[in-house]
């Protein structure tokens, strides 16, 4: 309970439009529900970091990735969200576990493992107005979703 009422506290004050904050809870949806990453992906680029001030956006990693997305998508009521959760190959950076009482629902657990790369080491202009297609085929990129697919499967296996 505690946790959520801070997580909700983060988000109101990330998100201060309730109109805006409800359209990222239903991009939340649509990954758990779904899978789909881009809409809330989207969400967050154009919604919330436009919301830190420059000095703040320097500081921005992984663990600020991750935050973000645990405030979109805390649900208690189908999910127990876990942080850094220890497997026997190593630890996943956000899962969330289908509650016991909500299996008979046809939800499915999530795993995210979460790769933040910082601009200033791809050798790209105007990184801005690259599209996703484009961006996906940096190899820098490419290292970084082969290296969070492979952590990804040996979660699966334990």
């Amino acid at each position: 309970m505690t946790q959520s009422l801070y997580i909700d506290s983060i988000v109101r004050w990330i998100i201060k439009d309730p109109g805006k904050r409800d359209i990222g809870f239903h991009e939340a949806l649509a990954l758990t529900r779904e899978g789909k990453m881009a809409p809330l992906r989207n969400y967050i680029e154009s919604q919330v970091f436009p919301s830190f001030d420059w000095r703040d956006k320097r500081w921005v990693n992984e663990l600020t990735i991750k935050t973000i997305f645990m405030c979109l998508m805390n649900d208690n009521a189908n999910y127990l969200m876990i942080s850094e959760r220890q497997t026997r190959t190593g630890y996943a950076d956000l899962a969330m576990i289908v509650r016991p009482d909500r299996r008979s629902f046809q939800i499915k657990d999530i795993l995210i493992e979460y790769k933040y790369i910082k601009t200033k080491g791809l050798s790209i202009k105007n990184i801005k107005k690259q599209s996703d297609k484009s961006l996906f085929e940096l190899k820098q990129v490419q290292n970084f979703l082969k290296k969070a697919r492979s952590q990804a499967k040996n979660m699966q296996r334990n």
